[in-house]
């Protein structure tokens, strides 16, 4: 457990805003985790954390993110295939307790979209190949970041997205690859035009304040 924010504020000689924006940061590459009302603990650190340095660097631009998704769009048929083929019984059982923890959301939120990540990222994790599991890690890493930072303004449909992941979860079940492959490549198509339209529309109105 870490020392509180006053303490730690008043130890390093900055103000409690420095310490408190420190420590999110520190949340969002999953370093830090917080629990409610009891403080800040320093997670368990794994082989992903080495990767934080270049996390950064992707999750504060759109580009990284974009990016991210490019590469999947080339990956996640390879991925699905392998993770089907390999562990059908376990990401069967991993996906369908994801799928119902989505139901159980009431809104759009950040645990929303972290299920949704986590979701994709269980066909990595049940490929049989460590490289590329530790590639998705670092992607979803970044992708959670991204989440974090625009929950509040990139309007997705939550019905919607759950419906999304739902068609590919029965696909999974009829054990139809192909099928799971499609749908989860219109999704990232589906993603990708959501946040591009969204950056589009902020440019036009950083223009209009420039102007």
């Amino acid at each position: 457990k870490i020392t509180s924010e006053i303490p730690l504020a008043e130890k390093l000689g900055v103000s409690r805003s420095v310490v408190r924006e420190a420590i999110q940061r520190f949340v969002t590459l999953d370093i830090l985790s917080r629990v409610q009302g009891g403080g800040t603990y320093v997670n368990k650190i794994t082989s992903s954390i080495y990767f934080n340095d270049i996390i950064p660097n992707l999750s504060t631009q759109l580009n990284g993110f974009n990016e991210i998704l490019e590469v999947r769009k080339v990956l996640d048929p390879l991925v699905i295939k392998m993770a089907m083929n390999q562990s059908h019984r376990h990401l069967l059982s991993d996906l369908s307790l994801i799928i119902d923890d989505m139901k159980g959301c009431k809104h759009l939120s950040e645990t929303f979209y972290d299920y949704t990540i986590e979701f994709h990222h269980k066909f990595a994790e049940h490929s049989g190949n460590d490289l590329l599991a530790k590639i998705y890690e670092i992607m979803k890493h970044v992708t959670k970041i991204y989440a974090r930072q625009n929950v509040s303004t990139i309007k997705y449909n939550k019905k919607i997205l759950l419906g999304q992941h739902e068609k590919i979860f029965d696909k999974v079940k009829e054990k139809d690859a192909e099928a799971v492959e499609i749908l989860s490549l219109l999704h990232i198509k589906n993603v990708l035009s959501k946040v591009n339209d969204y950056w589009i529309k902020g440019l036009s109105q950083k223009s209009i304040i420039a102007n």
